[in-house]
């Protein structure tokens, strides 16, 4: 009995540290937004696909862009439909995509097949062909948007092409030069997540490589993602979660944009699921997972933390 109090006072003091450290983040994310706002909307709007996986947080940086005006989308893989890409995107794809330039970004770890990507079981040929026929659906739907398909080192931010659009001549040369690898490679190069967010503006929060998984609050995969990433957490993470919850975040947008809203409402059904899964359930119970509810200006990044739930 002493041990499980003890237990839940350590990780009730790591949530407090670390709610601490979201807002500071935020507050940080929200003078780096303001500084790039004069630069959204000009020229084309790059959209990055990514991987959920938490390794995966510096993708923009890796592939030379501005965190702070990019669209980011993320699932398990990085996994998207065509139908489901064009209908979530609508809004940029105006022009036959003439606004856009799409980045679909797998990861791998090179020289450790087996720290690759698990939606895909490490399987970094099919990663290939998957996001190979994307990018060419992609292409016959939308002839004017500058499309990419690219591997990201997520020890090193190095970049390998997959297939590139030869038109857009600064990033294919960015490319075979192999990106801008880091000086240093990460010490931690296989999972660390203790936390999943799930909404559209994860840098607006977690600033920290390896530490949430994120999935975008319209991914159609949402619901699986969450199972995925929680058993990650719990079986393959180098990090310690004995007497550290894991923190779930479900980011609401502020503001009377109908689709968003639409799209936190669905977020919210799936994530109340997941919640009541027996496993989970059983984890909320001893204080395992903790819910944090957060609120997001989508323009400003400006947000707060609503509620924390046991």
């Amino acid at each position: 009995m002493e041990e499980a109090k003890s237990s839940k006072k350590v990780r009730q003091k790591f949530l407090t540290a670390e709610i601490e450290h979201l807002i500071e983040t935020n507050r940080l994310a929200i003078q780096a937004r303001s500084m790039s706002a004069s630069k959204r909307g000009i020229g084309r709007t790059s959209i990055v696909v990514v991987c959920m996986d938490g390794r995966t947080h510096q993708a923009e940086t890796a592939l030379g862009l501005d965190k702070t005006t990019t669209v980011r989308f993320a699932s398990g893989g990085g996994k998207i439909e065509l139908n489901d890409f064009l209908r979530l995107h609508a809004p940029l794809l105006t022009n036959d995509g003439s606004r856009v330039t799409i980045l679909l970004t797998t990861h791998e770890v090179v020289g450790y097949p087996n720290l690759g990507c698990a939606a895909f079981n490490c399987d970094m040929p099919e990663q290939r062909r998957y996001f190979t026929a994307l990018r060419q659906s992609l292409a016959q739907r939308l002839p004017e948007a500058w499309i990419h398909a690219v591997s990201h080192d997520t020890s090193t931010d190095g970049l390998w092409a997959i297939e590139l659009d030869q038109r857009n001549e600064a990033f294919v040369e960015l490319v075979k030069s192999g990106g801008k690898p880091l000086p240093k490679t990460q010490p931690n190069k296989a999972h660390g997540e203790y936390g999943i967010y799930v909404g559209d503006q994860l840098h607006a929060w977690v600033a920290g490589y390896n530490t949430y998984f994120h999935i975008s609050s319209a991914a159609p995969s949402l619901r699986g993602d969450l199972d995925i990433a929680l058993s990650v957490m719990l079986h393959h993470s180098k990090v310690d979660l004995s007497n550290k919850p894991i923190v779930l975040l479900l980011d609401r947008p502020t503001g009377d944009d109908p689709v968003s809203t639409e799209q936190y409402n669905q977020a919210r059904i799936m994530t109340e699921d997941f919640l009541r899964s027996s496993k989970v359930t059983e984890l909320m119970e001893s204080g395992r997972i903790r819910l944090v509810e957060l609120e997001t200006n989508p323009t400003t990044w400006s947000g707060r933390v609503v509620t924390t739930i046991d």
